[in-house]
């Protein structure tokens, strides 16, 4: 019968005259070390073995109880990021699920990052080859009227991740602060940074702050 000659990568009809192809019969895939979750991604040809991830792949953090320093402040060369205390013990929370994980978030036992421009306690270790989007909401204190800082999502190497905002004495509740980052082959910590700041208390409300890491990729 004339079908019995089709083909279709490389694959022959049967009796029936059905063709059954996978994707090892794809000239233009790749396959290898096949594992659960692995996707099949499309960029100007096939590409094979891209690691999945579950769309509730997050990071949460949050404080919710008066924590840190009344008086001392932030600076931007020694202590220049955002910090939070999650224990829970009546200070908050913290939810991790997937593969992102919370850096250093008993802030205070005074961890600390000393990478990039100054030492930082909250933030988040990223997986590589991932898709993130990053949150911070807070409402500062200042011991001044003057008191202002410029917050901005920076990682470990102060690479920018997001616009700047500024946050000053008498803002009407919270400030939310964005960024983006596509990880590529390590892992990446990442931090809301003081990028400048005057009389910023590093202390949390108690009507508290969070933090969101969202893998999207």
């Amino acid at each position: 019968m004339s079908h019995n000659k089709i083909k279709v990568g490389g694959q022959s009809p049967t009796n029936a005259g059905e063709i059954s192809v996978s994707l090892d019969n794809l000239s233009d895939v790749s396959v290898s070390s096949v594992t659960d979750g692995t996707l099949l991604k499309y960029d100007s040809g096939w590409t094979f073995g891209i690691a999945g991830f579950e769309s509730s792949d997050y990071s949460f953090l949050a404080s919710n109880r008066d924590t840190g320093s009344v008086t001392t402040v932030y600076d931007d060369t020694t202590e220049n990021s955002i910090r939070s205390d999650s224990r829970d013990s009546g200070y908050g929370t913290e939810e991790n699920v997937g593969s992102s994980d919370v850096f250093s978030f008993l802030s205070q036992s005074g961890a600390t990052f000393s990478g990039g421009g100054g030492k930082r306690y909250t933030g988040f270790d990223l997986p590589a080859n991932s898709k993130f989007l990053l949150i911070l909401s807070h409402t500062p204190i200042f011991n001044s009227s003057t008191g202002q800082t410029v917050l901005q999502w920076v990682d470990e190497n102060d690479n920018t991740l997001g616009p700047q905002v500024q946050v000053k004495r008498d803002d009407r509740g919270s400030k939310k602060l964005y960024g983006y980052i596509e990880v590529g082959g390590s892992s990446v910590k990442v931090f809301p940074t003081c990028i400048s700041t005057n009389n910023h208390r590093r202390k949390n409300l108690s009507d508290g702050d969070s933090w969101q890491a969202i893998r999207i990729g």
